[in-house]
């Protein structure tokens, strides 16, 4: 691996009070991004820091491997994340990439549970923050993936924290790169990926993710609610809601998404009432995936990760999913949905009105206090064309859970709506700072 030639095609991105930079100009700064790009072809990318975005444009000219970009910056050197996103834009479609606007210093845990092919850790130079961004990104880094760390030559003390780490974590490999200010590339043990905290953080245990068998997914997927088991709501409302699903879906559909799977009780249902259909599972618990897989048993039920949803479908639903999606991923949850989604496609979502968001040490939390509006975010890209269900001819025990007007006083209730795909220009926005 050597360092390849792109500063031809990088220098007319590059901001005019950057352009005399020694950095721009020294053949081993950039050119080594991109050959990271070639050489290793990365599929999905995280950043900490990422100022103007030159290191990932350098990487995005280099090859047409990657699918995802996600940068975290805080504004710490005067330029904005508008800035960062104009460049950007300019090499990679804008429903392709995520800027979060955040100081990954204050952060014990990434907002996603992504996992990443190459991480390029360029934020706080402290020893201290850089010990913690390695720490913070670690278990982000996907089967033969790598975390690059740069400025290891200019600042001793991004050295000293790269030699601390090192040593914390046995089995992991570092190769030392000269390029302009330095880079170390690091290397999980090989088909292994460690998930280790620092002790003196928490374990984040999340209930609903973690179950063991079909029984403890069905108690996960629905739980007693507004008065109701989960066993009568499993029983009562899974035939309610697919017969009603099933009545949106196209004649001509051939694959349809179930986003929020669980354990597979919906798809299941659907599958029994339509042969002509296959169904993409996506769940982010990988226990519930595999659950799914034994408690659906079709070979017309594909489940899959989130992150692993690169395939266009006619028709998506989403039941008690949504309320549990932190506010600071519902955004890409929702473009994501509705970029793969066909022209005039339909979306049925059924979710709390209470926000009970996933991720919180103590199981769900409110986030509605940072300004996360379920109902208004949906609007921004979808229709609506309704109520799923009429209350005047529903179960009761629908009634009583999805509809407001017909829920008991003072439970929660789960409006469910048909929304209709919006036909937005490609060259408008996706991602934008919550």
């Amino acid at each position: 691996m050597k360092p390849v030639p792109i500063i031809n095609a990088l220098l007319p991105l590059v901001h005019q009070e950057d352009r005399a930079a020694d950095y721009i100009h020294s053949g081993t700064y950039y050119e080594w991004y991109a050959a990271y790009a070639q050489y290793f072809r990365p599929r999905r990318i995280l950043e900490i820091g990422s100022r103007r975005g030159y290191s990932l444009a350098a990487m995005l000219l280099a090859t047409d491997s990657i699918d995802r970009v996600v940068s975290i910056d805080n504004e710490s050197y005067g330029v904005t994340v508008d800035e960062l996103r104009a460049t950007l834009s300019k090499v990679i479609a804008t429903d392709r990439f995520s800027i979060w606007k955040l100081d990954s210093q204050q952060l014990s845990r990434l907002p996603t549970d992504e996992r990443f092919d190459l991480i390029h850790v360029d934020g706080d130079h402290t020893e201290a923050g850089a010990l913690h961004d390695l720490q913070l990104v670690q278990s982000h880094v996907a089967e033969n993936g790598m975390i690059v760390l740069d400025d290891v030559g200019f600042y001793p003390s991004v050295m000293n924290a790269a030699l601390k780490w090192l040593s914390n974590n046995r089995g992991w490999t570092a190769r030392v790169i000269p390029s302009f200010r330095g880079h170390i590339l690091f290397f999980p043990p090989p088909a292994k990926i460690e998930h280790r905290q620092e002790p003196s953080k928490p374990t984040i245990d999340i209930p609903r993710f973690h179950v063991s068998s079909i029984q403890e997914g069905m108690q996960a997927a629905v739980g007693d609610c507004n008065g109701h088991s989960y066993l009568e709501r499993w029983e009562q409302e899974t035939p309610a809601f697919a017969q009603k699903i099933a009545s949106h879906i196209p004649t001509d559909a051939a694959t349809i998404v179930d986003y929020g799977c669980g354990i597979g009780r919906l798809s299941k249902a659907i599958l029994g009432l339509n042969d002509k259909i296959r169904i993409l599972g996506v769940d982010a618990s990988p226990d519930k995936l595999r659950l799914a897989r034994e408690y659906v048993n079709d070979s017309r039920f594909v489940p899959m990760l989130p992150w692993d949803l690169f395939e266009s479908f006619d028709f998506v639903y989403s039941v008690y999913v949504l309320q549990h999606v932190a506010a600071i991923e519902l955004r890409h949850v929702l473009e994501r949905i509705h970029f793969f989604l066909r022209p005039d496609g339909k979306f049925v979502c059924c979710s709390s009105d209470y926000r009970m968001a996933l991720g919180h040490p103590q199981g769900f939390f409110d986030d509605a206090c940072l300004g996360v509006n379920l109902r208004k975010e949906i609007t921004r890209l979808f229709d609506d064309e309704g109520d799923l269900f009429d209350l005047d001819e529903s179960p009761p025990i629908v009634r009583d859970m999805v509809t407001a007007a017909g829920c008991p006083a003072g439970s929660i209730p789960h409006p469910a709506k048909v929304y209709r795909r919006k036909d937005i220009s490609r060259d408008t926005p996706y991602f934008r700072v919550l």
